[in-house]
Formats: C-alpha cells, structure tokens, sequence
C-alpha cells in the first residue's frame, strides 16, 4: 500500500502552527513596544517631592526643641524661630517664621499629623495623594533640639 504524502501530512500541519506562532508572538511584542506608561513621569516627580518634604521635615526636626502637633497642625519651635506644618486645601504648607507659606505637596486627598504621650519628642505624618493607585507616604521624626 501506498502512503500518499500530501497537504495535509503531519510535518506539514507542525509548520504552520509554528509559523502562526512565531507570527502572533512577534505581533504581540511589537504592540508590546508600542504602549506608554502615562503615569510614569508623575510618579517620579510625586516621589521626588516626597523626599523633598522628608528632607525639610528632618532639618526642621534636627533644630526643634518643642512642638505643638494637632491632627492638620504641626508647630516646631526651635531657637532659631518658629516653623509651621499644615494641611489646607489639598495641600501640606510650610512656613517658616513670619513668611508666606509655602506649598510642598500638592493633590493631598487625606493627611495628617500625629503623636502619642509615651513619646513626646515624636512625631509622625502620612499623606494619601488624590490619585489612590499613587504611593502614600507615612514616616515619623524625633525631636532633636540641638542640631545634631
């Protein structure tokens, strides 16, 4: 008996699918290569801020001898003068001293400040942002008083 070898022949079908895949793959790949992350720039510049805020807020403690902390409220008082933390609007302010407040973190949804009595020389904050798949922000400070 003759085999007759022909379209439809094993070696044949094998060849297609793999060509039919190595097409799918290299279509997937190129789609792929082609999306954008839209929110990759405003996530670099949220957590630049943040540090920009954790930065101020550890000198701002390094130099503090006593403070006066409320939920949306934080006053620092150090020798060279005052400076106060607060959440309006949206917004985590500064202001140091008798100058305007500053804005340092904007699209704020929740914040605050807090401390607890076992220690009175701690404080800490946490910030949510607006856009609630962005990265909060939650981190304690000490009171240091002398600069060191």
């Amino acid at each position: 008996m003759n085999m007759r070898r022909g379209i439809g022949s094993l070696e044949i079908l094998l060849l297609a699918i793999f060509v039919v895949m190595m097409g799918s793959t290299l279509v997937m790949v190129w789609q792929f290569s082609r999306i954008s992350v839209p929110n990759a720039q405003q996530e670099k510049d949220l957590i630049t801020t943040y540090e920009h805020t954790v930065n101020l807020m550890a000198n701002d403690a390094r130099k503090a001898r006593s403070m006066i902390a409320g939920r949306e409220i934080l006053r620092l008082e150090s020798d060279a003068g005052s400076i106060e933390w607060s959440f309006s609007g949206g917004n985590l302010r500064r202001a140091a001293g008798s100058a305007a407040p500053e804005t340092i973190v904007s699209n704020i949804r929740e914040g605050g400040f807090t401390t607890t009595s076992p220690t009175p020389g701690l404080f800490s904050i946490w910030l949510v942002p607006v856009d609630v798949s962005a990265m909060p922000l939650f981190t304690s400070f000490a009171l240091r008083g002398n600069g060191l």
